[in-house]
């Protein structure tokens, strides 16, 4: 339903108007940078899972 909407800076997928939320945008940007992903999981009213994968240096 807002998967294209979830990581974009300055979206809320909320009612609040005055809401500026770049916090997922932010944090999805810094994982992947380092070499990591991100994957979200989500079930309308129920839950949402976030798996975060770093990339492990040997």
């Amino acid at each position: 339903m807002h998967g294209d909407k979830l990581f974009g800076m300055y979206e809320t997928l909320h009612n609040n108007h005055d809401s500026r939320d770049i916090g997922l945008f932010i944090i999805q940007n810094k994982i992947e940078a380092t070499g990591g992903s991100i994957e979200v999981q989500s079930i309308v009213g129920q839950r949402t899972v976030f798996k975060i994968h770093l990339n492990e240096e040997v």
